[in-house]
């Protein structure tokens, strides 16, 4: 473990005492997000994980957690695609593609059981075709779940202020572990769930998306920042919400 996740860890024991048992606090937006897949899994799904870069977040450092996303254990085949080469490294799919934003997915209709993408939709420029290729490709009954930041919530508002050129500077004052190669260009264009009832509109989904009041654990490292965000989320309304969970079943 590096210095700087080493204070984290400190940190979130600090702030959430029922991380000393298990490394996670109640509020842990990857603990949550990756129980609701493991949720609906069966020795017989077939997976797709859209945007599945090089497999960062099985580098995790909870055992339990690292566990909950490494899917391949628990289900038939775990596929990955994404735009960058590094998902031909991912060691957490059975097999990996590179796409064009711009084409079909290489996969037949009704190829996945559950579909799901992580801190990808915030990167997505063309939200309907994104969507198209998720409800192709994803069998009638299937699940789709996306982690992302809510477009009205403190993550997004942060990175909007700052511009896309200077991201990966910033991050790596508040992320120093964070590869270059992992940051990408945010857009939000589907990041609220106005935007997600529009492109899963209910005569094709069953939708259950939701926003999420989570830690902003990458601020935990200068604790002032990480006291006045935890203060933030207290006062504001649900909208404001950091993260949003999308959860969705495509209809029979």
């Amino acid at each position: 473990m590096s210095t700087s996740q080493s204070g984290v860890v400190d940190h979130l024991h600090r702030i959430a005492p029922e991380s000393h048992v298990g490394g996670f606090s109640f509020r842990d937006s990857t603990f949550l997000f990756y129980a609701l897949i493991n949720a609906v899994i069966t020795p017989k799904s077939r997976i797709l994980d859209f945007g599945a870069g090089r497999g960062v977040q099985g580098t995790n450092g909870n055992r339990f957690v690292r566990d909950l996303i490494n899917l391949k254990d628990r289900a038939s085949h775990v596929t990955g695609v994404d735009v960058d080469q590094a998902v031909l490294e991912n060691p957490m799919v059975n097999d990996a593609y590179v796409i064009d934003p711009g084409r079909p997915l290489p996969f037949e209709p009704s190829s996945f059981d559950i579909v799901y993408s992580d801190w990808v939709l915030e990167h997505v420029d063309d939200p309907r075709a994104f969507i198209r290729e998720v409800e192709r490709v994803l069998k009638p009954g299937g699940w789709f779940f996306g982690r992302t930041p809510n477009k009205f919530g403190l993550i997004a508002a942060g990175a909007s202020l700052v511009p896309n050129r200077l991201h990966t500077k910033t991050l790596r004052l508040l992320q120093p572990d964070r590869e270059e190669q992992d940051v990408f260009p945010t857009r939000y264009r589907i990041n609220t769930l106005r935007a997600i009832r529009k492109h899963l509109p209910g005569d094709r989904w069953s939708n259950h998306s939701t926003l999420v009041d989570t830690e902003v654990m990458y601020l935990a490292r200068i604790p002032i920042l990480f006291a006045i965000s935890e203060f933030i989320g207290r006062i504001l309304p649900k909208r404001f919400r950091p993260v949003l969970f999308v959860i969705a079943q495509k209809r029979p």
